[in-house]
This record gives structure tokens, C-alpha cells and sequence, in this order.
């Protein structure tokens, strides 16, 4: 609601009301209706005040047509006209105490104390409510009388164990008292039951303080910023089914549609919020904010087509919109269609070139695309447009790490991490890189704290297994790669790791020839051109248990493998690739060699 509404909220209601008693009392006469500019609202919106009032103008002695016109009114943020509505309502039918309960809720933000005398007469009504027992705790506090505010807070508690408001109440009232047991009771039951509510750290901060213990206050406050929500909100998130409903029931404006879709998607009903958005799409067809959520949980249900098809739409209703053409290029993105999504973004930036996320998704394309360096500018102005941004961050040492900019990659992560400790991809990723420069030990503790996030996450059990082998913790490494393969036992990768490592170990109790060679058989059975990492691993695992000539047999189908694929690279002017097959061929010729004489080999010293 703006200012400008809050502000004459008094006078448009008192001459609503009026205007509607001397109509109505005389006997048939129509009613007089409030009669707000429509053309500026939704077109759902209008549609559905319209509805609403020619309920209204067909029952006037109807309290449940009031009521409802007034809900319309409420939901969609015209106050005063519901407020007028709910208030003949409440005359028609004095005895249903919602009607004083909305006239509560609506006046709370402009007019505490109207507020207050309605949730008195409608707690006459109805006691049992506890969202009108918090509200009246939560008034009669601001009014510093405790006495009541006491009673209605513990009247909420006992109607709902669970209440965090009532118990947050509760511990305000003790505080305003100097209680600080009291008070450090109650915000500590408020605690319990929503360990993140930022309303419940801000007081738990204000008594700390009051106690002298400024770091617990300083923790506090940091958990509240964390929250959200503005320093100024002093109550919990209040569950209100009444008012939900009428939420749920009237609202057709887009703020509505857009949180009855997020409920269904978190209910794990995506096709109903699918239904939600095509239900405001055949209601106003142009509608832009209407086709892209339409298309947004399209694309998210992997119908892409579709998708692309309305966003196409609202290109043509809107060439100009950086929102349609930036959404189009994650829809493309999402399809493979990596140059025409390049171009999208490119378009949208033309658009809008302050867009930071525009800039960073670009990134992560042009990266994908292999321009590395364009990449790396595109997500370095994100990261200096948005210095706060944990994601940016993140992108931007991907990409430095994929162009080899380590040193650059390190610092961009480490910034990432203070940003976000527990980020655990960025932890990963920054291991990665530390173990790309031989920092294996200190790889092996962010991989560590990384699976401290998230430990069934195999790809980061394999990597912690081979920075603890390179840096020599043997049979740390053996264990997580044996947990990473619980975990993925598919992966081939994560297998031959283990079988390589089974097989190679220089620490006598830790080699187990038989376990590498059944994992190394397993994965080069059945395969016309085995991988030749997976022979090598099998021609080890073969002379760990004595059969040399079988590891050589095996290790010379590696070499001619490879060897081949060398002279590909060669022939195809690869030169870059052409060498690193050479080294690898180096290589396995130096433990073909160790076979042919009858010895294992051994990795490391």
C-alpha cells in the first residue's frame, strides 16, 4: 500500500461507511459501493471486483456479499475500501467475529488502537483463535499495558504449545518488566520452535545486551540479518488459516498467483502451479509478467518447447524486454542451444547492461562455449557490480580454474568462502585447485569441510581420496573412496580409482591384489575397446597377484590404444593433445617394462 493511501486511510472509509449507511437503510435503494480507480489495477483484479460487487448490489442485506467484496478489497491492497466493506459487514451480522477480526488486521498498520478495540470485540466472539490472542498481546504491549499483554500471550500458549509469537510475547512483556529469567525463558521457547526467525534473535540480542554479554548479542544480531525481514518487524511469522483463505480464495492479482504457485511447488504439485500461471495467462493473454512465470515452470517441468513458445509471445508483445529475452536464453541454454542462448543474453544486455545476472549467466555460456576470456569478463564485472554475491563468486573462480588462472581462481574462491563458509561446491571446487598446485594436505581439509555440507556426496569422497593418497595418507584415502563407491557405485571412475589404488599401494597391509583385479576385470569385461586407464589399472592388479604376463598383455593394449590416439591428434594438428598422449604412453611403457622382468609396480615412494 502507498503512503499517500495509509495516510488518508480515515477520511476514505468514514465517507465510505457513511455514504453506505444512508443508502442502505433506505428500504430497496441500491447500495453505495467504494468505488476505486479499477484502471490502474490487474485486469484479474477489476474482473474480480466487478464480481464481487454486483454480488453485493444483488444481496445488500447480505453480510457474507460484504464480506467477501471486502475480502477481494484486502487481498489486493485497497484498505480502505475493504475496511468499509468489512466494516457494513459487521453490522449486518454483529454475532460472526470475523468481520471484527479483519477490521483488526486491516487498521494495524495506520491506526493501533482502532485495531485493538476490534480484536476486543471479536475475541468476545471467538477466544479460542490464537492469531487474535497474539494480536491482542502484541497491542496491548505496544500500549505498555503488561498486565493484559500477559494474558493474552499465555492464552496463546496454552491454545498452542507451539506458538512462537505467544512465547516471544511472553519473554517482550518479562523484558519490559526487568524479568530476565523470565524473559530469557520465553525467547528461548520462541527459539526452539523457529531457530531462524530474525524477530526472535533481535530480542534474544536486546537482552544479552541487557546483560552485559555483548558477543552473545552480536551473534544475535548476526543470526537476524541472516533472517531477513528489517530491523523494524518485532513479530514472528504468524500462521493466520483465516486469513489464508481468503488469500488463497480471492487473490487473482499476480503477487498471489506468483505465492500460490511457490506453495504448490514446494508441496511438490508442480503441475498445479503450472495450472495456477495458464489460468492467468487465459484471463489477460497479454499479460508479460504472466507468460514468462507460465513459461518459467514450463521450462522447470522440462517442457521447453512450450516454454520458448510463450516467451516468444512476449517478445512479440514486448521486443524490448530484457526480462523475455534473458529468459529465453536460460530456456535455449537449458535445450543445448548454447550460440542462440549466447545471443539472447547478448540481446538482453543491449537492453539492460546493469543486469548483473544477465552478465553472469552470459559467463557460464561463453565459458561453455570455450571463450574463457570473455567469460572471465563478463563474470568479473558481475562480481564488481555484485561484490556481496556468493554466486557470481563462485562462477568466476569455475571459470579462472578452467583457464588455468589458478592463483586468480584461489583468490576469487577464498573470497567466495568468506562470503559463505559452507558453501560446500565452493569449498570443493577450491580444494580442486589447491590440488591442482600440489597443495594436496590442504585440499584434503577443504574436500573435507566440504563433505561436512553434504557427506553422501561421492564426487567429493573420490576427490578427498586422491589428495589424501598424494599427500600420503594411504588409508584415509582408501576409505574415502571406498565410501565414495557406497555411494556411486557405478561410477567407473570412482572404481578404478579404488582398484588403482588397491593395487599400487606402497604400504604392504594396504594392497589387496584380489579386490583391485575383481573391480578392474569388472570394468573392462564386456567393452570391444576397453578405456585405457581401466587396462593399466588391470595390468597392476594383475602383477600384484603374480600374473606378469597377463599385466603385460594387458598393459600393451593400453599402450596401442593410446598410441593411436596420439597419432589421431598428430594427423588432426591437435599438437597440445598429441604430446599429452606421448607422456601417457612414456608412461606405460615404464610399467610394461617393470612386467616383462616380474615386477609389480608401486606408486610413489
Amino acid at each position: 500500500m502507498s503512503a499517500a493511501r495509509i495516510a488518508s486511510l480515515g477520511a476514505l472509509v468514514c465517507a465510505a461507511a457513511a455514504g453506505m449507511g444512508s443508502s442502505c437503510g433506505r428500504g430497496g435503494a441500491a447500495p453505495e459501493l467504494p468505488a476505486p480507480e479499477l484502471a490502474s489495477l490487474e485486469r484479474p483484479v477489476a474482473r474480480r471486483i466487478g464480481e464481487a460487487s454486483a454480488e453485493v448490489r444483488r444481496a445488500p442485506g447480505s453480510a457474507q456479499a460484504w464480506g467477501r467484496l471486502a475480502a477481494v478489497y484486502d487481498v489486493h491492497g485497497l484498505t480502505g475500501e475493504a475496511i468499509a466493506c468489512y466494516q457494513r459487514a459487521a453490522e449486518l451480522d454483529p454475532r460472526d467475529w470475523r468481520w471484527p477480526y479483519h477490521l483488526g488486521v486491516a487498521w494495524r498498520t495506520s491506526d493501533e488502537a482502532r485495531a485493538l478495540e476490534h480484536f476486543r470485540r471479536a475475541v468476545q466472539l471467538e477466544p479460542a483463535y490464537v492469531p487474535l490472542q497474539v494480536y491482542l498481546a502484541h497491542g496491548f504491549l505496544i500500549r505498555e499495558e503488561l498486565g493484559p499483554a500477559e494474558d493474552h500471550a499465555r492464552r496463546a500458549v496454552e491454545l498452542d504449545p507451539e506458538s512462537v509469537n505467544g512465547w516471544l510475547l511472553l519473554g517482550r512483556v518479562a523484558l519490559a518488566r526487568g524479568e530476565s529469567e523470565a524473559a530469557l525463558e520465553g525467547f528461548e521457547r520462541a527459539l526452539r520452535l523457529a531457530p531462524g526467525e530474525p524477530a526472535v534473535h533481535r530480542q534474544m540480542a536486546q537482552l544479552r545486551r541487557s546483560l552485559g554479554d555483548e558477543p552473545a548479542a552480536a551473534e544475535h544480531e548476526r543470526r537476524a540479518g541472516e533472517g531477513g525481514g528489517g530491523a523494524g518487524i518485532d513479530m514472528a511469522a504468524l500462521p493466520d488459516p483465516v486469513r489464508d483463505e481468503i488469500g488463497w480464495r480471492e487473490g487473482v492479482s499476480h503477487f498471489w498467483r506468483r505465492a500460490r504457485a511457490g506453495e504448490l511447488e514446494r508441496r511438490g504439485q508442480g503441475e498445479a502451479a503450472i495450472r495456477e500461471w495458464q489460468e492467468a495467462v487465459a484471463e489477460d493473454p497479454g499479460s508479460l509478467p504472466a507468460l514468462l512465470e507460465l513459461a518459467r515452470l514450463l521450462a522447470a517441468a522440462q517442457r521447453f518447447a512450450e516454454a520458448e513458445g510463450l516467451i516468444r509471445r512476449a517478445l512479440e508483445i514486448e521486443p524490448g524486454s530484457a526480462a523475455a529475452l534473458a529468459q529465453l536464453g536460460g530456456v535455449l541454454a537449458l535445450q543445448g542451444r548454447i550460440d542462440e542462448s549466447i545471443e539472447a543474453y547478448e540481446a538482453a544486455l543491449r537492453v539492460d547492461p546493469r543486469s548483473v545476472e544477465a552478465h553472469n549467466n552470459l559467463g557460464g555460456l561463453l565459458a561453455q562455449a570455450g571463450r574463457l576470456e570473455e567469460a572471465i569478463e563478463r563474470l568479473r564485472a558481475s562480481s564488481e557490480a555484485l561484490p556481496e554475491s556468493v554466486d557470481v563468486h563462485y562462477n568466476l573462480g569455475a571459470v579462472l580454474k578452467e583457464a588455468g588462472r589458478l592463483d586468480e581462481a584461489r583468490r576469487v574462491l577464498e573470497r567466495t568462502l568468506e562470503l559463505d563458509p559452507s558453501h560446500a561446491m565452493a569449498r570443493s571446487l577450491f580444494g580442486t585447485v589447491l590440488a591442482i598446485g600440489g597443495s594436496f594436505g590442504d585440499a584434503a581439509r577443504e574436500f573435507e569441510l566440504a563433505l561436512r555440507a553434504n557427506p553422501d556426496d561421492a564426487r567429493v569422497q573420490r576427490d578427498l581420496g586422491r589428495a589424501l593418497w598424494r599427500a600420503g595418507r594411504r588409508a584415509e584415502a582408501l576409505g574415502a573412496l571406498r565410501s565414495a563407491r557406497r555411494h556411486l557405485a557405478d561410477d567407473p571412475g570412482i572404481a578404478n580409482e579404488l582398484a588403482w589404488q588397491l593395487a599400487t599401494c606402497p604400504e604392504d597391509s594396504l594392497r589387496d591384489g584380489r579386490e583391485a583385479l575383481e573391480i578392474a576385470r569388472g570394468l573392462c569385461e564386456g567393452t570391444a575397446t576397453p578405456n585405457p586407464q581401466h587396462l593399466d589399472t588391470l595390468a597392476a592388479a594383475l602383477a600384484e597377484t603374480g600374473a606378469f604376463e597377463e599385466a603385460a598383455a594387458a598393459e600393451r593394449r593400453a599402450v596401442a590404444i593410446v598410441e593411436a590416439g596420439r597419432r589421431e591428434a598428430e594427423a588432426a594438428g591437435d599438437l597440445e593433445h598429441a604430446r599429452s598422449r606421448a607422456r601417457l604412453v612414456e608412461q606405460l611403457l615404464a610399467r610394461l617394462r617393470l612386467y616383462e622382468a616380474g615386477e609389480p609396480y608401486r606408486e610413489g615412494p
